[in-house]
């Protein structure tokens, strides 16, 4: 069933995106959808992305006790969804991936610090920084 989501969500995510032609490349950082892109999708579609970002972590290594991507329950997928349209309201978060948003919330909603929260916004810039200048 995971897989099954994450594969609907590869496939449906560029036909969720309702910009024109010129505009859907600044929907994506690299090959990765950015904040310009999550803007353009549905409700519904946000809402996949969440649930497939939330299963992801299931079927890689959970055992880890790094893993960033897990909220424990901190959050419903409503005010993951919230949260993530709230971090891409700064315009310098734009081109910050999708995931890279939504760990950084996880971050956020497991309580890390603010010092360790500039640190990973600081981090997660460069990164989109860097996938746009390629």
């Amino acid at each position: 069933m995971r897989y099954v989501v994450l594969m609907c969500l590869l496939i449906l995510t560029p036909f969720a995106l309702f910009a024109s032609p010129a505009d859907a490349r600044f929907s994506f950082t690299g090959q990765h959808l950015n904040g310009r892109g999550w803007k353009a999708l549905t409700t519904d579609v946000k809402i996949g992305y969440v649930l497939a970002m939330s299963e992801a972590p299931i079927l890689c290594d959970t055992n880890s006790p790094n893993n960033h991507y897990i909220f424990n329950d901190a959050l419903t997928r409503a005010e993951v969804i919230e949260a993530i349209d709230a971090f891409y309201e700064e315009s310098a978060n734009a081109a910050v991936l999708v995931a890279s948003a939504y760990r950084y919330v996880a971050l956020s909603a497991r309580g890390a610090s603010p010092d360790e929260l500039a640190a990973e916004l600081s981090r997660i810039r460069r990164v989109a920084h860097a996938l746009s200048s390629k």
